[in-house]
């Protein structure tokens, strides 16, 4: 009877202490990888999008201030690149999209030159 007694007063511990204990444990892991996670996760990649979105508005606003002072004449074409890719770099974007690998071939005739950039 003593044995079975033993038996009795384990398996209520199993139940009333560790069950509802190993329970709590797994709802929590639950919960942090089925709600917590994602939802930084998205926070997170919200606000790479907003960045992204300001590094692109203040770099177009950088170009057209160079280029309008290339159309005015206070800089030549090279002047206004160069310090337009000099200010955005100050900017330190995460990345950069090259338009030099839409240009084809290399060459070193202003004419095709400034044909490829209208063609751009």
């Amino acid at each position: 009877m003593n044995e079975r007694s033993d038996n009795g007063r384990m398996r209520g511990f199993l139940l009333r202490v560790v069950l509802p204990a190993v329970a709590a444990v797994l709802l929590f892991v639950l919960a942090t990888f089925l709600l917590l996670i994602p939802a930084v996760e998205n926070q997170m990649l919200e606000g790479k999008k907003q960045t992204t979105q300001e590094l692109t508005r203040s770099a177009i606003s950088i170009i057209n201030e160079y280029y309008q002072q290339q159309e005015s004449g206070a800089l030549t074409q090279q002047e206004a690149q160069t310090q337009a890719v000099d200010r955005i770099n100050l900017l330190q974007p995460e990345f950069v999209m090259s338009v030099g690998d839409l240009i084809e071939g290399y060459t070193t005739k202003p004419e095709v030159i400034a044909q490829q950039w209208d063609e751009f």
